[in-house]
């Protein structure tokens, strides 16, 4: 999945348009953040803990990739 969005995030990269490119940064640290989060959860021993911290963070990206889309649709309206 994430090799067929690569030169979609090339583009980001490299766009003139500013609003595409803060969108581009944006997604880059909400990916590192939940990067880090999912190599901590690699780490838990315990399978209640790990569940229990699996939930936060996905619940976190959920919450993440919602607010990014509504922020995108405004964006498109505006």
């Amino acid at each position: 999945m994430l090799k067929d969005i690569h030169h979609d995030l090339k583009d980001f990269d490299n766009t003139a348009n500013d609003t595409l490119y803060e969108y581009y940064v944006q997604l880059k640290k909400s990916w590192l953040e939940f990067d880090i989060s999912f190599q901590r959860l690699i780490t838990i021993g315990n399978n209640s803990l790990l569940f229990e911290e699996l939930t936060v963070v996905m619940k976190e990206a959920f919450l993440h990739y919602n607010n990014q889309n509504a922020l995108i649709i405004e964006e498109l309206k505006g």
